[in-house]
C-alpha cells in the first residue's frame, strides 16, 4: 500500500496585468513597502522584492499561501479581516504579527484594497505592508502581543 504525501506547493497562477506595466513595477519594485496582489483565495499573484527582508525568495513567490506567515494567534483574525475586504469592496488597515525567516516575530502594519478586475475576473487585493518592529521573543514564546 502507497501512501500519499501532500506537500505545500504553489499553484501556478498568472499575475493580474497591471502588475506588468512599467510604471507599477518602477513604483512596486523600488520601494521598501511590501506589496502583494492577491487572488480571492488568498494567494500571491505578485510580490514586490521588499519581501526578501523578511522571507525567502521561494516563501512568497506566485500562488503561495499568503497567511502561512501570520502567527497563528492572529491568522483567523487577518483572513476575516481579508474576507471582509473582499465582501464589503473597502480596503481595511490592520496589525498583526508574522514570523520571518529566522523565527522572529515581526510586527507588521498593513492597508489592503480591492482592485478592480475585467468584467468576469474575481477580484484582487492588493495588500501594502511596512514593518513596526521586531518583538523580544521567538515564535513559540509569544502570548498576545497584538490585540
Amino acid at each position: 500500500m502507497s501512501q500519499t504525501t501532500w506537500a505545500a506547493r504553489p499553484l501556478p497562477l498568472s499575475e493580474p496585468t497591471f502588475t506588468h506595466s512599467r510604471a507599477f513595477r518602477e513604483v512596486a519594485e523600488g520601494t521598501s513597502d511590501m506589496i502583494a496582489v492577491l487572488d480571492s483565495a488568498g494567494r500571491r499573484l505578485y510580490a514586490n522584492p521588499a519581501f526578501e527582508r523578511l522571507l525567502n525568495r521561494g516563501e512568497f513567490v506566485s500562488g503561495s499561501d499568503s497567511f502561512i506567515h501570520i502567527h497563528p494567534q492572529d491568522r483567523s483574525r487577518v483572513r476575516k479581516l481579508f474576507m471582509r475586504v473582499l465582501s464589503e469592496r473597502q480596503g481595511q488597515k490592520a496589525r498583526y504579527r508574522i514570523i520571518d525567516r529566522s523565527g522572529k516575530v515581526r510586527l507588521i502594519e498593513s492597508r489592503s484594497h480591492l482592485v478592480h478586475c475585467e468584467e468576469g475576473l474575481a477580484p484582487r487585493v492588493m495588500v501594502i505592508s511596512w514593518e513596526l518592529g521586531t518583538t523580544s521573543t521567538r515564535a513559540g514564546d509569544i502570548s498576545g502581543v497584538c490585540p
